[in-house]
Parts: structure tokens; sequence; C-alpha cells
């Protein structure tokens, strides 16, 4: 078995048999199970903490760990598991990212009435983030050699457990520490979640660090490049834009200071998005420009990747045929038709689903790169566009932010699990249909527990049910932000990106509260500190991050588990 990463036609009909006891009949029961647990906890994080940490590491742990146990298991079982079971979680997290806001007026929705909407938009974002993701794979994995920092974490948790010695040791004390310090923290209170100080000036701003394992392991899996541009940001709000002005006048408190950087970073946030999409059509009008030089110059075939086999140009670089093209039609009109069944029109879904199209490539790129993935921030782009052609109800507009959400969440999980699978040596196929099976079990478990928990915890918006993303998106259905301060982050986070500059990170870092990222900041540094004293280590450092992140996400989804269901006896 081989840990190289394969392209589709490495995958000749003779590996495609070897490779296929991966996708077995207890894989897709465990994933699909996993994907239920895994669905209900996310909404659940995500509504009350307004965080929803990556759940592949978790997840490749417990399928480890199951099929281990029932013995007779490889590599690729494994992780056809866990890509099940991660399925429905971005899901949740779109969900609860946007809809929220349905239920900011009053009573809001009752799940007899409105379960079906809800369930046919999670089921929109699934058809399209299914379809697109596949579509993007072969160029953003084959070609572009993005990293997607969480898929290489995974796969190194995979190939460590499975090989054991050294590395295994290693993910198992990492783990069982990281678990312990949730524990002690979180349900024995014994343990701060952060330590905070008040920042010097007359506007009394906090600043810290929170005390979260999983942080400084993210940052390592990033990076420092990435994360010392995050906690650019940070310092920029916290130590500039909030204390200097509201000492110098410019801002009457520090209410309206921090409404200025959260408008800052949301249009720096946004011109991102979109200046990553100019920076990459870009790119490709220059790559088919050589490919044609290259081509009439050999006069032959263009470069690998301009074509498709049918000869047709393929953005994507998939080289399949028209058959990718047929499941993408399929998926967008199951997707309108999910879209107009939850109640918008029929001219709404299609611009929902071109939207998608773009959002959804957006998502992996800035995930690929990152490992970050602002999901609600895609919903908001698009739910923008809509509200300037169609002018929508509010309600629709949430909805058409909720598609979008789910559909690019989905797409950097699955982004995630595509990249493992690559490493370890799995058939994409195979992960494509176990992403199917627990993608739609993980909707209906999403749509059902959205109402439980706000029905449970609510009234949104609390403290109690803070659900901060999701208040975001409803502050923009309402217009509630400086649009001068906006469209200016927008127009200059678009020329930072064109250039190559991570202004979404920096747009990340200014929204995030600083704890958060100076949390993930320490994790970037201990990276750049051992790749350049130990760049040997380099593998058994992302084996203890991994363990560190998985330690902290197996509690925390245990712990959740717990108070969910004891608050609702």
């Amino acid at each position: 078995m081989t840990n190289k990463p394969r392209t589709d036609q490495e995958f000749t009909q003779g590996e495609q048999r070897q490779f296929s006891t991966g996708l077995t009949l207890r894989a897709l029961i465990w994933g699909a199970l996993g994907s239920a647990l895994l669905t209900a906890s996310s909404l659940y994080v995500a509504l009350r903490m307004g965080a929803l940490p990556w759940p592949t590491v978790f997840a490749s742990i417990a399928a480890m760990s199951i099929l281990k146990l029932m013995g007779n298991t490889n590599l690729n079982e494994i992780n056809v598991t866990q890509t099940a079971m991660t399925a429905g979680a971005m899901i949740a997290g779109g969900m609860a990212f946007t809809l929220p806001g349905l239920w900011a007026e009053g009573q809001g929705p009752q799940l007899s009435a409105f379960f079906l909407p809800v369930l046919l938009i999670a089921l929109a974002g699934l058809f399209l983030g299914l379809a697109l993701t596949w579509y993007w794979r072969p160029m953003l994995l084959e070609q572009r050699k993005l990293p997607f920092p969480i898929g290489m974490a995974a796969a190194e948790t995979i190939k460590s457990g499975d090989a054991g010695g050294s590395k295994g040791k290693l993910l198992a004390v990492s783990l069982a520490i990281s678990a312990v310090f949730t524990f002690i923290r979180d349900w024995l209170g014994k343990i701060p979640q952060l330590i905070s100080f008040t920042l010097p000036g007359a506007a009394g701003i906090q600043a810290g660090v929170m005390l979260y394992p999983m942080a400084p392991a993210i940052g390592y899996m990033i990076g420092g490049i990435y994360t010392a541009v995050l906690f650019g940001g940070a310092l920029l709000a916290y130590f500039i834009i909030l204390p200097f002005g509201v000492a110098g006048g410019f801002f009457a408190d520090a209410a309206a200071a921090a409404s200025f950087k959260d408008t800052l970073g949301l249009g720096l946030m946004v011109g991102a998005g979109l200046g990553t999409l100019l920076r990459f059509f870009h790119s490709q009008i220059k790559e088919r420009q050589k490919a044609g030089l290259k081509e009439g110059k050999a006069g032959g075939g263009a470069a690998l990747g301009s074509k498709s086999s049918s000869g047709k140009p393929s953005l994507s670089g998939e080289r399949t045929g028209p058959g990718n093209m047929t499941w993408l039609l399929i998926a967008a009109i199951g997707a309108a038709l999910a879209c107009v069944g939850a109640g918008m029109g029929f001219s709404l879904s299609l611009f929902v689903i071109a939207g998608t199209f773009l959002m959804t490539l957006m998502a992996c790129l800035v995930t690929g790169e990152s490992g970050i993935d602002p999901m609600e921030i895609f919903g908001i782009i698009v739910m923008m566009g809509a509200a300037f052609l169609f002018k929508p109800q509010w309600q629709s507009s949430l909805m058409v932010a909720a598609v979008v959400a789910v559909a690019s969440g989905f797409a950097g999980d699955t982004m995630f699990d595509y990249r493992a699978g690559q490493i370890i040596g799995t058939n994409p196929k195979e992960q494509l249909i176990a992403q199917g099976v627990g993608g739609l079990l993980g909707a209906v478990v999403a749509s059902f527990t959205l109402f439980v928990v706000i029905g449970q915890f609510g009234p949104v918006f609390s403290d109690a049910l803070p659900a901060p993303q999701a208040r975001l998106v409803f502050s923009m259905v309402n217009s509630a932000f400086d649009p001068l301060v906006f469209w200016s982050g927008a127009m200059a986070g678009a020329a930072l990106c064109f250039f190559g500059l991570p202004a979404t990170t920096l747009g990340i870092g200014l929204y995030l509260p600083f704890a958060f990222s100076a949390a993930i900041f320490i994790g970037g540094v201990i990276r750049w500190v051992t790749d350049k004293l130990w760049p040997q280590s380099q593998d058994k450092g992302m084996v203890l991050a991994s363990g560190v992140f998985g330690g902290e996400s197996l509690t925390g989804v245990l712990l959740a588990f717990l108070s969910f269901f004891t608050a609702l006896k």
C-alpha cells in the first residue's frame, strides 16, 4: 500500500479492485451513526459557543478505534468511515450560522409547520456541495496541490494510529492530555476558559488568551505566515482601533469602535472572497493562454488539465468527460426543486445555485490554503446579491445564506476528506458515496436538532444561545452596518487578495475575539520555531497537533452531548 498522492488516472481497474475494501457495509453503518452524533453535537456547539472546530481528526480517531476493535480493517476502510462521519457536521454549521435569525422576532417557526422547508434548505446545500466539490477536486488537489491542512492532520492521525510505534504513542499521549485538560476545564470548572486582562487606556477593552488546546494546534497546522497575519489583524483591532479610536474621539464609545472593526473585518472577508475569484479566473486565463502557445508551437495537444478527455475545456481540470457535467446538472435540478419547495421563487433559486457554484470554489481555495472556512461570509455575499436583484423577504434572504453556507461548509470538510484520501491512497469515488450517505442523514438530524436546541435553550441571540455568526447574518439582512466602512473594507480586501495577500485571514483576525487569535498565533510561533530548529521533526509535530486537536474535539463533543441530553430530561 502506498502513501503517495494519487491522481484519478492512477486508479486503474486493478487498483480500484484492490482499494474497494475501503467501502464496506460496516464502514457505511458506523459512518452514518457517527454522522448523526457529530451533526447533533456540532449544531449544539455552534449555537451555544459560537465556534465549530473541524471534526475530521476526531472522526478519524473514532473510526480507527471502532474498526480496530472489530478487527480485520485497513487504512482505507478507516478513512471511508471517517468521511461519512463528518459529512453532516458542516451542514449543521451552515444552518446554525444563518437560520437562527428566523427565531429573532418572537417565537419563530414551529417544528410541525417549518421542518420540511428547513430540511429542503439543508438538502439543497448538500446536493450542491456534494457535486461541486467532486467537480473542483481534481484541479485543487492534483493541479494546484493545495495543502488542506486538516486533511493532512487526519491522514497523519490514521497512518500513525495504524503504524503504532513512537508516532502512535505520541498521538495517544497528546490526545489523552488534551482530553483530560478539557474535561477539567469544562466539566469540573477547575481551569478557566481564558486568561484576560484590561488594555491600558480609557476604553477598558478586554484582551487575553483562550485556554483551548485546539487553538494552538490549529495554529501549528496552519503555519507561521497565516497565523501571523491573523494575529496582526487582532493587534490592529484591539491595540489600535479600539483604544486609540475611543481615546482620540473617533468613536463615541467602545461599542461604536467594536462595530467599526467588525464591519471592517467583514468587508475585508467579503472583498477577499471576491478577490479570490478574480485572482483565480485571471490565473485560469493566463494558463489557457500559455497552453494555447504551447499547443501552437508543438502542433499537438494542450497542457494537462486544460481540456477534458472529451476535448472540451474543463474549468475544474476533471478528465472524465461529460459525465461530470451530467451529475452537476442533476444536482442543480435537485437543489432548485428543494429551494422552490422551501419557498423561494424559481429565479431566486437559480441565482442561489449560480452563486453557490462560485462560493464553493472560493471556500475550497480559502480552506485549502488556511484551514479556515468562513462559511457564513460566503452566504452573506450571495445574500447581498440576491437582495439587490430580487429584494426577497427577510426570511428568504436567510434561506439564501443558509443554502450557500451549508454548501460552502460541506465543501471545506469534503476537501479535507479528499486530501486525506489522496495521502493514504483511498479511492475518491468510495469517499463520494460515503459523503452522500453521511450527508443525507446529517441533513435530517441537523434540521430536527435546530428546532430542539432553540426550543430548549432559546431565545436566540441571548446569553444562553448567542449564535454570533447568525446574529451577524441577521444584522446584514437588516442593514445594521456602516456601508462606507463595509465597502471600503471590501475594496481593500479584493485588492489585497488579488495580489496574493491573505486578506481573508486579516479580516478574520479583526473579527475574532483577541483571545482566540492569540491562542492560534502561539501555535504558529511553535511551528515556525520547530521548523527552523528541528525541520526533521515536522511529521511528529503534526501528529502531536492532531492528538491535541482530537483530544479537545473528542471531549468537547462528549460533554456537549451529555449537557444536551441532560437538559432535555
